[in-house]
């Protein structure tokens, strides 16, 4: 997951290629038998495209210094670790990686621009910037918000983001996964439509705020906007549309 394409025909190639590899990958080591294949070839690769999305952003970006790179390597390791795991059946842990995905888009867009900021988290042991500055830097942000007024993708990524935490840190009996045997870890088809459709929303909103947050406030001019829309819903179109 790591060349960006420059024209429709060799981004469908590329992608094609990429999927075919992963399966080939996942077949090898037995996550992708035959049997399991009726059951979600086509689940997979949705999830397959969406994160091959969201993997595109730093190959464009490898150039820039640390603080407004860092985080999105960090979206592509927890969105590739998620797919694996989730085939796995680790529940607790790929809520945890979803979760995490959450915090880097976050954490990305606060940096970018907080270099000072970004020094002193990696020099003080006790240094942090608390979670709710991190959701309130993205909702006022002066250049952001009419356009992310227009989608439900900031209500939408701090609701995932609630419920995320209840299964992290086990709120209720519903939220807990039990295991008594490491026989117990096994591939849920169930919990894997549940993943296909948490990270599939989180990569399309992930997508959007970075495609917002690069158009009006970096003003960056690339062919990978115009790939990247072909991964996000009507509506979210439409409010791209006006940048």
């Amino acid at each position: 997951m790591t060349n960006l394409m420059r024209s429709d025909n060799t981004f469908n190639k590329y992608l094609e290629q990429d999927k075919e590899e992963l399966l080939a990958y996942l077949k090898e080591i037995n996550l992708y038998s035959d049997e399991k294949q009726n059951e979600i070839k086509e689940d997979l690769i949705e999830v397959h495209k969406n994160i091959y999305s969201l993997c595109l952003w730093i190959t464009e970006f490898d150039g820039c210094p640390i603080n407004q790179k860092i985080y999105l390597e960090q979206i592509r390791s927890d969105a590739i670790q998620s797919l694996y795991l989730s085939l796995l059946g680790f529940k607790k842990p790929v809520k945890l990686l979803l979760r995490g995905m959450i915090e880097d888009i976050l954490n990305h867009v606060y940096y970018y621009d907080h270099k000072i900021e970004y020094e002193r988290l990696e020099t003080e042991a006790s240094y942090y910037q608390d979670l709710g500055i991190l959701w309130d830097y993205i909702k006022k942000h002066p250049r952001m918000k009419i356009i992310l007024d227009q989608t439900e993708v900031y209500s939408m990524l701090k609701q995932y983001y609630s419920e995320l935490s209840k299964f992290v840190h086990s709120s209720t009996t519903k939220h807990m996964d039990k295991i008594n045997t490491i026989d117990d870890v096994n591939y849920d088809v169930e919990f894997y439509k549940e993943y296909k459709k948490e990270i599939n929303n989180i990569a399309c909103c992930i997508n959007f705020i970075l495609f917002v947050f690069y158009k009006v406030n970096v003003e960056y001019k690339s062919e990978l906007y115009t790939h990247i829309l072909r991964f996000m819903p009507e509506n979210h179109k439409k409010a791209l549309a006006s940048i």
